[in-house]
């Protein structure tokens, strides 16, 4: 080097990133910084690859708001399959558990995502259009008031709680019954567990459990 020739100076690339995004970030308003993976890159606009922090992106809110809230909600794990967009039907087929999708009048299933038909060993033929305990194959749903109908309903945990599901919209959690299931003319005892949970105008009965006791 020359006498007189200032030394230059030397920043590693990582360094040159962040001082130029803090430069950027100070200059731009509304500016939002969104953590994801690349293979998650936002549709919007980006800043230049220099503006690139590893995983760091920024997009304008202004230009770009849809995704940008979409981003945020990602950092923040909202990843719920609900949106304004599924229909009820699609909720019920992306649920990881047997799901039954139940209308008001008639109380009937609509329809059941491919766990359920597993569970049940049913075709959407022998479900759809039916009343819940005739899915399950309640013993009482053979009676000739039927599911629902039948006086030993009255006190039925799971029908008492779809009940108010439709009319609260309260959802209810985890409730245990046992019932008597008609296999091949033969009453077993089976261990229930289910939820249900009001999605516009029809429940979703959801079985956590369904077991034989004995």
């Amino acid at each position: 080097m020359k006498s007189g020739q200032s030394t230059p100076w030397r920043f590693s690339k990582s360094i040159l990133t962040k001082i130029c995004a803090s430069i950027f970030a100070e200059s731009t308003e509304k500016l939002t910084t969104i953590w994801q993976s690349p293979e998650e890159m936002p549709t919007g606009p980006l800043a230049p690859d220099y503006m690139q922090d590893g995983q760091n992106y920024f997009i304008d809110e202004e230009t770009n708001p849809g995704s940008a809230m979409k981003e945020k909600n990602m950092k923040q794990g909202n990843t719920s399959s609900s949106s304004c967009n599924d229909t009820p039907q699609r909720i019920v087929k992306s649920r990881q558990f047997p799901t039954l999708l139940m209308q008001a009048e008639p109380r009937q299933v609509v329809t059941a995502n491919e766990r359920a038909c597993e569970l049940f060993n049913k075709g959407l033929i022998e479900i759809e259009g039916y009343r819940g305990g005739q899915v399950f194959d309640c013993s009482h749903s053979f009676t000739e008031a039927g599911c629902g109908k039948d006086e030993n309903c009255e006190d039925c945990k799971i029908k008492n709680a779809v009940v108010d599901t439709f009319a609260s919209g309260k959802s209810h959690t985890n409730i245990q019954t046992i019932l008597d299931i008609n296999k091949q003319n033969k009453i077993i005892p089976y261990a229930m567990l289910v939820s249900t949970e009001k999605v516009g105008e029809f429940v979703l009965i959801t079985v956590n459990k369904f077991e034989r006791k004995y």
